[in-house]
């Protein structure tokens, strides 16, 4: 998003949000809104966002929460704060069942609501050149900042290891892996935390990208 103002890029990263998945990334994403659901935004000193519908009926209370901090994270990070945010609808019905219209949600808490790992570059589907190494970034809130990954084309793993976060859990820190000058071709890069109790994933993130 590199729109001029904090209004403009709370804006176009919201319609973004609110569009869906992008092409072939069907599952990705937890959908809380309706597509054609519209908002409007307003950034002062407090940010007001009025939708066009309340939203998805019949998700569960921690569901609920966690639209709501999908939009309050996503406002935030656009105009640069960690503020509170009112949320309104069109229609004047309640946000939800249970969370009335007009009801103002402050930011929520970072380790209970964010995925505990996730890749920030490349992104979803990002054509990368050929000509240039390839590097991984990413943000991890993991057991003492542990971070597994796998490089894979074809169905098959090209290569794989493990990285540290610049800090563990409950601090969120930030990772990256050099995988050098790939051949042209399509590529999955998946980064996964384990389980310290059974060994299992505990949280994973698959990121399809293409080198051309």
């Amino acid at each position: 998003v590199t729109a001029d103002t904090a209004q403009a890029r709370a804006q176009s990263a919201l319609d973004a949000l609110l569009r869906g998945p992008t092409s072939g990334a069907a599952g990705a994403y937890l959908e809380f809104w309706d597509p054609r659901t519209k908002v409007t935004v307003t950034v002062a000193d407090e940010i007001r966002l009025v939708l066009s519908a309340p939203g998805r009926a019949g998700l569960s209370p921690r569901d609920e929460h966690l639209a709501m901090a999908q939009l309050v994270r996503t406002v935030n990070s656009a105009t640069g704060r960690n503020g509170p945010v009112v949320l309104e609808n069109t229609m004047a019905m309640p946000i939800f069942a249970d969370v009335p219209n007009g009801t103002t949600v402050a930011p929520g808490n970072p380790v209970e609501d964010l995925a505990p790992v996730w890749v920030d570059s490349p992104g979803r589907y990002q054509p990368v050149p050929a000509s240039e190494p390839v590097v991984v970034r990413g943000q991890a809130c993991t057991f003492e900042g542990n971070v597994q990954w796998e490089l894979r084309s074809g169905g098959s793993v090209v290569t794989s290891g493990h990285t540290t976060a610049t800090s563990g859990c409950p601090e969120r820190g930030e990772y990256s892996v050099a995988l050098g000058v790939l051949r042209p071709g399509d590529y999955q890069i998946r980064v996964w935390e384990t389980s310290m109790q059974d060994g299992s994933v505990h949280a994973e993130q698959v990121m399809p990208f293409v080198v051309r």
